[in-house]
């Protein structure tokens, strides 16, 4: 029987729970629902011996799953892809490509999103892959930020007594300042439904800061970890994408006014904007690890400079090798991902305990939450049982992931644990209410819907769930893969879950219907459904739903606010 988890204690903390929060994008496969681990478990074989003794081998379907746990969350196309060139074969192709044609869709509107786990969610440089909480990042530069000149030719010069991040014939030229990106340096989340309402929003928009860069503009300004930034300059904050947009349109060394809400009060901060690639070797340079990370990053994936997977592998082993707990986990699943007769399992295990047992806030709740999903997978019963260890060490720092599978194997009765639906169906709803975790929102709807595991049908809690589900989707924080789900469930309840005559009252306020308000959905309405979803770069569907009303409610009340 697995303890209980102090998530209660926890609560009260809002940063800590930013910190934790786990990426909203799921996958919807196998058969336990959406549980896909439990199915490619029980086809296993051969895969790891002992506690913390040497590992045999794990097959392909495991690190298959792995791989795709650790970028299903990204905001970085290219993590996707590396899953797709990995895996042609894979299980989760479909839905790999589903979320690269809706960030292509997202990028053509001004949002490079760029990183890790976590779900749309986040503003960073961009990265070698780093889910858990998938983040893009905006740094920003003022005015003593010390950096190269434009086209000058740079080369690391560590200090004698410091173990050098950069390998001694690291040179090229950084780009002027008119051909690198303006940035603020900042990690960030969507808001969702529940950040809103502990900040009293009416609605969820804006976004989260949950980490900040000390080489980079955001680094030295007065912006704090757990700010909710609303409005840049006199523009309204939808999203993370709209603050990059806004940021990177902007023109090279200007300066920005940030605000919003920090806690209960109202804040405002004026910071110059940097030049992201300038930035990043300038902190690399000074021994940041964070910046070689991020450095490996570009030089990977040819982002602004040319690219060099040499010297991005080195740089990033550096990094790991300096104990950077976000070098070390992508440094261990990149491992992780080789061919078998090249895979190094317990270098890959040795990284993501290092990892784990550095407390960092964001990134060893993700090595604990890896190293949990390879261990429980595992034949032996050694493995298993710390696996599990590890699962319910992440879901005490509140990532919920992590949580959700536990809630699961207790549902399925899946090894280690026993069948328990009460303790499982507890854990589901942490997750769902603590976390506004998306997977277990939906979830939540489909058991009360069918009236499984242990619950009796009950409209109610299966509404109430689906609905925030369907307002994380409007917040751009959950992905839109969901909203049939949505509306299957609403559907099976006989609800639309709107009122057909509001659609149309929102639809004329914003001018696009000039039709009678009657709940008549027909080829008028349509048109102007059609119209909208243009306007916001989506599918041209022209069909109503619970997604597209929640929608419509928030452009028309940003406009009137």
């Amino acid at each position: 029987m697995t303890k209980q988890l102090p998530f209660k204690d926890k609560k009260s903390s809002f940063i800590r729970y930013v910190f934790r929060a786990s990426t909203l994008f799921a996958a919807i496969v196998g058969v336990a629902f959406f549980m896909p681990t439990i199915a490619i478990a029980e086809e296993a074989e051969q895969q790891l011996a002992g506690e913390a003794g040497p590992v045999t081998s794990l097959t392909n379907e495991t690190i298959e799953l792995v791989f795709w746990q650790s970028v299903k969350d990204t905001n970085d196309p290219a993590e996707l892809e590396a899953y797709i060139t990995a895996f042609p074969d894979g299980h989760f192709i479909p839905l790999a490509r589903l979320r690269i044609a809706q960030m292509t869709r997202e990028s053509e509107t001004g949002a490079e999103a760029q990183e890790d786990a976590a779900t749309t969610e986040t503003e960073q440089a961009p990265l070698k892959p780093e889910t858990s909480t998938g983040t893009e990042t905006e740094p920003s530069q003022s005015d003593d930020t010390k950096t190269e000149a434009d086209g000058e030719d740079v080369t690391a010069e560590p200090e004698a007594d410091e173990q050098p991040l950069l390998p001694a014939d690291f040179s090229f030229t950084i780009p002027p300042a008119n051909e690198d990106r303006n940035w603020l340096g900042i990690n960030m989340r969507n808001v969702t439904p529940k950040i809103a309402r502990d900040h009293g929003l009416q609605y969820p928009r804006g976004v989260v800061i949950i980490n900040k860069m000390d080489f980079a503009p955001a680094g030295r300004s007065n912006l704090q970890i757990g700010d909710v930034i609303l409005n840049a300059g006199d523009v309204m904050i939808r999203d993370g994408a709209a603050l990059i947009e806004i940021v990177t349109s902007a023109e090279p060394g200007s300066s920005i006014r940030l605000a919003g809400r920090r806690g209960n009060r109202k804040f405002s901060v004026s910071l110059r904007l940097g030049s992201m690639v300038a930035d990043i070797v300038a902190g690399a340079q000074s021994g940041d690890s964070n910046a070689a990370m991020r450095l490996s990053g570009l030089l990977q994936s040819g982002y602004f400079i040319e690219a060099d997977e040499d010297m991005a592998d080195r740089i990033l082993r550096n990094a790991a090798n300096a104990n950077n707990p976000q070098a070390a986990v992508t440094l261990a699943r990149q491992i992780l991902s080789l061919p078998e007769e090249q895979r190094d399992t317990n270098r890959a295990f040795e990284l993501l305990r290092i990892a784990a047992a550095g407390g960092d806030a964001e990134w060893s709740p993700t090595a604990m939450s890896t190293l949990g999903q390879i261990q429980l997978n595992a034949n032996d019963e050694a493995s298993r049982s710390e696996g599990l260890e590890w699962t319910e060490r992440a879901a005490e720092e509140l990532n919920f992931q992590s949580v959700h599978s536990l809630a699961w194997r207790h549902l399925s009765g899946t090894e280690p644990l026993d069948r328990d639906h009460g303790r499982g169906m507890e854990l589901m709803h942490i997750a769902a209410d603590e976390g506004d975790y998306g997977q277990a929102l939906i979830d939540i709807g489909v058991i009360y819907t069918n009236g499984s595991h242990g619950r009796e049908s009950n409209r109610r809690v299966a509404i109430s769930a689906t609905r925030r589900a369907a307002e994380l989707i409007a917040a751009n924080s959950l992905s839109d893969q969901w909203s049939e789900r949505v509306e299957q469930i609403l559907e099976a309840w006989e609800t639309t879950a709107y009122d057909p005559e509001e659609l149309q009252y929102l639809l004329q306020q914003l001018g696009l219907y000039s039709g009678s308000i009657d709940g008549d959905i027909g080829r008028g309405s349509k048109a102007a459904i059609r119209q909208f979803q243009s306007q916001l770069g989506l599918e041209e569907t022209g069909e109503p739903s619970v997604v597209l009303v929640l929608e419509l409610r928030w452009v028309f009340e940003t406009r009137n606010q």
